[in-house]
């Protein structure tokens, strides 16, 4: 397996990727499993590219580098695959692991941006909110199965 060291969790000294093998195994989530759930979500975020969807969400950002100034206007991680495909890829973080190249995250940066205030504060302003805060939550969980720290907050959110 090869792994980068750049994904080193600051808590457990291994590879973010590992948390994923961990809960694969804490929840017998199978190599077939997270290649059939891949597949499924690769093929609905490139529908979703097709129609539209993202359009009003994605702000386009230039990049520039050593070759130029490239325009990001798209999601940098779908793409093509098969399951026959998918099947084919070695594990990337353990040797006889289930977590590969493409059925694991991408390494890839985002950002996002959200403006809240106060119901008078937008009255004042004239603004329609598009969403109201219900609830929230804020839980912890352990650093080797980080991938189920939403598991909690949303079971602490939803009560």
């Amino acid at each position: 397996a090869v792994v980068s060291t750049q994904s080193t969790g600051p808590f457990n000294q291994y590879h973010m990727g590992i948390t994923a093998e961990n809960v694969a195994e804490n929840y017998g989530i199978s190599r077939h499993d997270q290649d059939v759930f891949a597949e499924l979500s690769q093929n609905r975020v490139k529908e979703a590219i097709k129609n539209g969807v993202f359009l009003d969400e994605i702000v386009p950002v230039a990049v520039k580098s050593r070759k130029g100034t490239i325009l990001v206007e798209l999601d940098e991680h779908p793409r093509d695959t098969t399951l026959d495909g998918l099947s084919k890829l070695r594990p990337c973080f353990k040797t006889d692991g289930t977590v590969t190249p493409g059925n694991c995250s991408s390494i890839n940066d985002g950002a996002s941006a959200c403006v809240l205030m106060s119901r008078d504060m937008a009255r004042s302003r004239d603004v329609d909110p598009l969403g109201y805060i219900v609830s929230s939550a804020m839980v912890g969980c352990d650093p080797a199965t980080m991938g189920m720290g939403p598991v909690p907050a949303i079971r602490s959110a939803v009560v």
